[in-house]
């Protein structure tokens, strides 16, 4: 791993809300206007943070610098994020 890959994204914890759908094409109003926005909680690696969003990856291999399962949230959808502590690994 070079000196620019050699730090470890923080390992963090998003809460925030996305939108939810019928589940059906047609529905009664009442069903509809009973709906809200869905909770959601992400957990992983935070790759970027900017101004407009972050995106967090679920999975990392350090020999290679590459990242998986990877959503970038926007920030207006966010709710809270806190940075989780890592156990010690060789």
């Amino acid at each position: 791993m070079s000196d620019s890959k050699a730090k470890r994204p923080a390992l963090v914890i998003i809460d925030w809300v996305d939108s939810g759908t019928n589940k059906r094409y047609w529905a009664n109003r009442d069903d509809v206007a009973a709906h809200s926005p869905l909770e959601c909680r992400t957990v992983g690696y935070l790759i970027k943070d900017c101004p407009t969003h972050k995106t967090v990856a679920s999975s990392l291999i350090e020999a290679t610098d590459e990242v998986g399962g990877c959503v970038t949230i926007p920030k207006v959808a966010i709710v809270r994020t806190r940075k989780l502590k890592e156990p010690p690994h060789d």
